[in-house]
């Protein structure tokens, strides 16, 4: 036998007894990759599907109508955001961009100020959406 062919049998072993840790590695990072996907999907889907909620009334009319509604995803999480309507022609004064979480969430109520919305979280924490003009802006306390 030559140097040449020692060195190829010597390598071929050494791949024999690593193909069971690279099968494993390569099945670990697939299911992460899968996992990873499932939840990057998720929270995409959840950001498009909430455009078209039905809503429902949970608040009492003040300054117009405040209206929630829960979007629930393909895993299972369920998020919830409002929007404000005009009482008497129904048209939508303000769509809120942003969703949160139910199981971490409160409450969503009209604040005390005549203007606001106040989200109110399980942790204590609450973020409070105010009109300034035409427009709405967060605020976090």
């Amino acid at each position: 036998m030559n140097k040449k062919s020692k060195v190829v049998k010597t390598y071929g072993a050494v791949h024999k007894k690593r193909l069971p840790v690279i099968l494993a590695v390569a099945a670990v990072l697939a299911v992460a990759g899968v996992i990873i996907g499932m939840n990057v999907y998720d929270e995409y889907h959840t950001y498009r599907s909430s455009e078209a909620t039905e809503f429902e009334t949970t608040a009492e009319e003040k300054n117009g109508l405040l209206l929630t509604s829960e979007t629930k995803t393909l895993l299972g999480k369920v998020y919830a955001g409002f929007t404000i309507k005009d009482a008497e022609s129904g048209g939508a004064i303000y769509q809120c961009p942003d969703l949160y979480l139910v199981r971490d969430l409160a409450s969503i109520s009209w604040g005390t100020e005549d203007t606001s919305v106040l989200l109110t979280q399980k942790d204590g924490s609450s973020v409070i959406y105010v009109r300034a003009g035409n427009r709405w802006e967060k605020e976090s306390r």
